[in-house]
């Protein structure tokens, strides 16, 4: 796996050269949105009288949507403009 560290604006950022490399990676480097932010509790949470687990990927909690979170999904960039992204 090949891994630069650029220094960018006094910050350090980690560049993976390919793809499958990228999908290596734990815990979650480089990952910018997700279904939602932080982990779910005990990986469970209820809506109304409904409960509903979800995998267990950090301890008992599920971290950053599981397993199979957006950071371990690749899309297309359809538009970049200096305050959003849009990707499908």
């Amino acid at each position: 796996m090949e891994l630069q560290m650029i220094l960018f604006s006094g910050s350090i950022i980690y560049r993976i050269i390919s793809a499958a490399d990228y999908l290596k990676i734990y815990p979650f480097m480089g990952a910018a949105i997700g279904r939602y932010a932080n982990r779910i509790k005990n990986a469970s949470f209820k809506i109304d009288d409904n409960e509903f687990p979800v995998s267990k990927n950090w301890d008992a909690d599920q971290l950053h949507g599981g397993f199979e979170g957006f950071d371990k999904r690749f899309g297309t960039l359809f538009l970049l403009t200096n305050n959003a992204i849009s990707c499908s």
